[in-house]
């Protein structure tokens, strides 16, 4: 056999009972029938969707908090421009300017809670193992997923005893302003919860921060 070439056994041959012919041996029917996944499937764990879905709600909390305060900065300055050269300002320029921060801040809070910026006190639980940080960090996290229901339905109860009323500065409903609750109460319940199973299956040996992205 020329040099740099492989040789392949042969395929085993068997003889057929009552018969001189040979023939290849069949593989067991149990081998035909077993299916497995690829490699990638069996090992892909359900944290990449979460990764995912905290990636999308950080874009989108940002973006729309990062429009809430553009458009309260735009308003501001030509109510104070507008004082100052013609003597009036905009009639719903200050009620508007107050719910847009609303709505900025509702968007901040979730925003701030999927990359684990908010403001905490740590101090006793980094003496703790590692473990016991995580497991202490999920709890949190459910926590804030019942404070962000609970911020939900209070909205809701708002909507439904004032939604009707209608704004003397603006003439809208009062429900669109009252809603910012019940959206800050929503996000803020998605990411907790995103971030609490980001947290529950991460490995065992990593830390709080690394459990969280």
């Amino acid at each position: 056999m020329p040099s740099g070439l492989t040789a392949f056994p042969k395929p085993s041959r068997t003889r057929a009972s009552g018969s001189d012919s040979p023939r290849l041996a069949r593989p067991h029917r149990a081998s035909l029938l077993r299916f497995r996944l690829p490699s990638q499937f069996r090992s892909a764990p359900m944290s990449m969707l979460m990764r995912r879905l905290r990636h999308y709600l950080i874009v989108l909390t940002s973006s729309l908090s990062g429009l809430c305060m553009m458009l309260l900065f735009v308003i501001v300055l030509v109510n104070a421009l507008q004082r100052y050269t013609v003597g009036r300002s905009l009639v719903w320029g200050e009620n508007m300017a107050v719910y847009l921060m609303i709505y900025g801040i509702m968007f901040g809070i979730a925003w701030a809670y999927l990359q684990d910026k908010h403001v905490r006190f740590n101090l006793l639980q980094t003496l703790l193992p590692a473990q016991t940080q995580r497991l202490l960090t999920v709890a949190i996290d459910l926590l804030v997923l019942a404070v962000g229901i609970g911020l939900m339905f209070s909205a809701l109860a708002f909507m439904d005893s004032r939604g009707h009323v209608r704004s003397s500065s603006t003439g809208f409903s009062m429900w669109m302003f009252h809603s910012a609750v019940l959206a800050g109460g929503t996000l803020l319940a998605l990411s907790s919860l995103i971030m609490a199973m980001l947290r529950f299956q991460a490995p065992a040996g990593a830390t709080e921060e690394e459990a969280g992205e």
